[in-house]
């Protein structure tokens, strides 16, 4: 059955993304990029964005066989795009591996190896410090136990303090957030919890803090709620939570690291807190 076209506006427009506010969230068209993000296409050889005449708040129309630009004349086909569910309900086969601890350390190393001076790394890395943890870690002591002891109101008053600090397009405790929510019900699948109470707890907490902070990190917290990950996010978290060998977990990890100027590494940083944090056996120190 083919759909109605939807209508939206572009939201921002960068080198290798434009971004397209619609009524059911961002949908992003990325270029020169080989990893999808939900609510996503790839597109392959094509100039700048900026150079094609986009703008911010330009009327933009996403059916089944286009998404079109009017006022650029852009269309890009999608009627033979292959699709790619990008949700932590479709990881199989997830468990707690007995040598989880040792794939923390695998991904420890990698936030070590891309941490910059004002990321969330501080959060785990004791030789390093900024403003930003300094105000964020209380804080992130207050979700942790709010999320151990279930409790909801504790769980939205946690994620809300949190949210909109930082540096970045996307504050870097957002992507701090948006790790930790994902990583959060990878583990929770893995220990066979119900999936009705994880996503009522991660949408909470995706809604709460996406009421403080920008419009485009507010959307992908709320993905993050729903369990929606990029690609590389979704491999890395089956590398976590399986038996597929380190240099795999390494790989991925690399590649989420790669992210955004400081993006990647708050999301890793978020996803090795949760896991830490969460479960009590992945002491690494």
């Amino acid at each position: 059955m083919r759909l109605q076209p939807y209508r939206g506006k572009v939201l921002s427009v960068f080198e290798s993304a434009v971004n397209i506010q619609t009524e059911f969230g961002i949908v992003s068209i990325l270029s020169n990029i080989d990893c999808l993000h939900p609510f996503s296409c790839i597109v392959g050889a094509i100039q700048p964005f900026p150079r094609l005449n986009i703008h911010v708040g330009d009327e933009v129309i996403l059916a089944d066989e286009a998404i079109q630009f009017p006022a650029s004349d852009l269309a890009i086909d999608v009627s033979t795009a292959l699709d790619l569910e990008l949700s932590v309900d479709v990881m199989v086969n997830l468990f707690i591996p007995i040598d989880l601890a040792i794939r923390m350390r695998h991904l420890k190393r990698v936030i070590e190896s891309s941490a910059e001076p004002e990321d969330m790394s501080a959060l785990i890395l004791d030789d390093r410090s900024n403003p930003y943890c300094e105000l964020i870690r209380p804080r992130m002591a207050a979700l942790s136990l709010a999320v151990k002891e279930q409790n909801l109101e504790a769980c939205r008053e946690a994620a809300a303090s949190i949210s909109g600090c930082g540096i970045g397009l996307t504050p870097s405790s957002d992507d701090l957030l948006c790790g930790y929510l994902s990583a959060y019900a990878a583990l929770s699948l893995s220990l066979g919890r119900r999936r009705e109470r994880i996503l009522e707890l991660t949408r909470e907490m995706a809604f709460a803090a996406a009421q403080h902070t920008t419009e485009l990190s507010a959307a992908f917290l709320l993905q993050s709620g729903e369990g929606l990950v990029s690609e590389d996010v979704f491999q890395l978290l089956r590398c976590i939570f399986s038996d597929i060998a380190y240099p795999m977990l390494t790989g991925y990890a690399t590649k989420v690291a790669s992210y955004g100027s400081t993006s990647g590494t708050d999301t890793l940083t978020g996803i090795y807190l949760a896991i830490t944090q969460q479960y009590g056996g992945t002491d690494i120190d």
